[in-house]
Formats: C-alpha cells, sequence, structure tokens
C-alpha cells in the first residue's frame, strides 16, 4: 500500500492567499482615503462656520501727521553738530573763515571757536540738490531742495516734469498750462526723393518761351512765373544754349537746351531739359516726445506742416546731423529740431 504523502497548505495555496493579501491592503487603503477625505471636509466646514461668526470692534485710528512733520522740518533745519563731536549730520556745510572746520552755512558764529562768519544772504539761484530748480523755487512749490529727484516729477500730471515747467516759466501745479510742445519736436526720419516732374522740351516764339513738364502721361506747360501743378514750385528763372548732344542714327548733333530753375519758399531745384528725375525732394518726418501715440508729421524741405494748431515752415535740413531748421509762421522765430 502506497504511503500518503502530506502536502504544506501555505505552499499549496500560495497564490490564493497572496491574492487575498493584495485585496484586503488595498480595501484598508480605500478606507484610509475615505477616511481622510472626510476629516478633510470637516476640518474646512468648521473653519467656514468659524470665519462666518468671526466678528472684529477694531476700528482704524486716524494717524497723527506729527511724526511726519517733525521729519520734514529736521529735513529742512537739520540739528547743529555739537562743538568737538563727530556725530554726522546731513547739512550744507561750509570752512570756518578762522579755524577751518566744517559749520553750518548760515551759522554767524563758528560753534567751535567762536569766530564771527561773514554776513551775507544766500543768492536766490542756489541749487542745494543741483537738480536744476534753485532751491527758493523748490521751497515755494513744496519741493526738497535738497532732494534731485523731485525735477523729474509732475506735480500737475500733464506729462511735463517739474524741471521743464521751471524752465519754462509755467505753473508746475496747473494742467492747463504747460511748455510748448513744438520745444520738444525731434526729426525722426529724413527721406530723399526724387522729383517726379522731367523738363521734357521748351517752344520758343520770339522772347516768348513756354517750357513743357512731363509726369507719367501727364503734360504741364510753363511760362516764367507759373506754378508746377500741385508741387509749389514756381519758374523763376531760365536758361537756354546751344550744346552738343548725341542724336540716336546721327552722331552728335547742336541742340538748344533750356535748365530752368523752380522755387518754393527757400528751396530750390535746377531741372535740365531731357534728363532724368533729380534727387530733390527731401521729406522730413517730425514727431514730439510728449506725444504717447507717436504721430508723425511730414514735410518737403521748403513746405509746411501743422502740428498743435500752429504752422511751421520747414527751411532746410542737415543730413549729416539729421536735424531740420523750422519757422514758427505765427511769430517767426527760427530754430533747429534736433535728432530723436
Amino acid at each position: 500500500m502506497a504511503r500518503k504523502q502530506k502536502t504544506n497548505f501555505f505552499k499549496q495555496h500560495y497564490d490564493k492567499l497572496l491574492v487575498v493579501a493584495s485585496l484586503l491592503l488595498l480595501v484598508g487603503s480605500l478606507g484610509a482615503l475615505v477616511a481622510g477625505t472626510s476629516a478633510a471636509n470637516a476640518e474646512r466646514d468648521a473653519f467656514q462656520r468659524d470665519m462666518k461668526r468671526m466678528k472684529t470692534d477694531f476700528r482704524a485710528e486716524k494717524l497723527s501727521g506729527f511724526t511726519f512733520d517733525a521729519a520734514t522740518g529736521l529735513l529742512e533745519n537739520p540739528y547743529q553738530m555739537a562743538t568737538g563731536g563727530t556725530f554726522l549730520v546731513a547739512a550744507e556745510r561750509v570752512s570756518c573763515v578762522s579755524c577751518r572746520r566744517p559749520i553750518r552755512i548760515d551759522a554767524d558764529e563758528c560753534p567751535y571757536c567762536q569766530a564771527a562768519q561773514p554776513t551775507g544772504e544766500v543768492s536766490d539761484d542756489w541749487d542745494s540738490d543741483g537738480d536744476g530748480i534753485p532751491d527758493s523755487v523748490e521751497t515755494a512749490w513744496g519741493l526738497n531742495p535738497r532732494d534731485p529727484t523731485d525735477a523729474e516729477g509732475d506735480m500737475d500730471k500733464d506729462g511735463f516734469t517739474n524741471l521743464e515747467e521751471y524752465q519754462a516759466g509755467t505753473d508746475p501745479e496747473d494742467p492747463k498750462v504747460h511748455p510748448p510742445k513744438f520745444d520738444f519736436l525731434r526729426v525722426s526720419d529724413i527721406e530723399v526723393k526724387k522729383f517726379p516732374y522731367v523738363l521734357k522740351s521748351h517752344t520758343e516764339m520770339g522772347k516768348n518761351v513756354r517750357f513743357q513738364f512731363n509726369r507719367g502721361n501727364q503734360s504741364f506747360m510753363l511760362r516764367k512765373g507759373d506754378q508746377l501743378h500741385k508741387t509749389g514750385y514756381a519758374l523763376s528763372d531760365f536758361e537756354v544754349k546751344e550744346e552738343e548732344v548725341m542724336v540716336k542714327g546721327l552722331g552728335m548733333r547742336k541742340r538748344k537746351l533750356a535748365t530752368v530753375t523752380l522755387v518754393k519758399d527757400k528751396d530750390k531745384l535746377v531741372v535740365k531739359e531731357g534728363e532724368p528725375p533729380i534727387n530733390g525732394m527731401f521729406v522730413v518726418s517730425f514727431v514730439c516726445l510728449k506725444d504717447a501715440e507717436r504721430t508723425v508729421y511730414t514735410a518737403e524741405r521748403g513746405g509746411s506742416f501743422e502740428f498743435d494748431g500752429e504752422e511751421f515752415l520747414l527751411d532746410g535740413i542737415s543730413q549729416k546731423d539729421g536735424t531740420a531748421d523750422i519757422t514758427r509762421k505765427s511769430t517767426g522765430t527760427s530754430w533747429t529740431v534736433p535728432k530723436e
């Protein structure tokens, strides 16, 4: 009779036990997660209930200006440095005429040697902080004569700095009064264009000479003094002389050719018969530094442009420097506009 073999229960059911253990671990994890979520929700609800019940009886108290007034007072009148002391105090100082130690600029007597100091008032144009605005003006405007940054401030928020208002002599607290905007014009571009008209021919009838200008398919007949189309240029002078030119199929031949001078205000163009368009038109573009929109104003040399309700004439340009000379038509004042 065969002997019955004993088997180990755990070895026989190992895989099943492993599955059961995994399932139990998973169920336990899910239970812990649910419990944690419930606790977090309960804590959140309790916090929200507490926030709704919270009330405060605190009322803001009116702040005293004493500290601020005392601080600004010290800026205007710093403590006098004691005799023999080493504590540094911000103040304008000069050398004593006797002991040469630093003393306050307004001291009548030296605190070290008691020597009398020269009497005399500080000039009205004294500028302690070197910001371009004298102390007397800064004090009258409520600014700090020892703060160089307030010159770049804008008290009336009109887009012009306090320094610009001072230089122009305008009220820095009135936004309706400010420096003229044309002082802030700048040249943004100078463009050279071809003069689109060519002198095609001329006709002599005694002393009466007529000149034909062409632009594309258009023709314009001018006499001396006439204006060329809508350019603003007028025929001011001319010269007709005989020259040798190359004629196709015939070689060199003598022909009478005209040279015409066109003038517009201070601008002058010289156009010769039979030659291609010349580089004679300069167009200048201007912008205003105080214009956030950066509107561009253009004008041809010798022409004009409208800006801020006034008319300005473009007298000349400097391509090398990128500047332009303009004249304010209402006053006849001329100046050079710098490059941006």
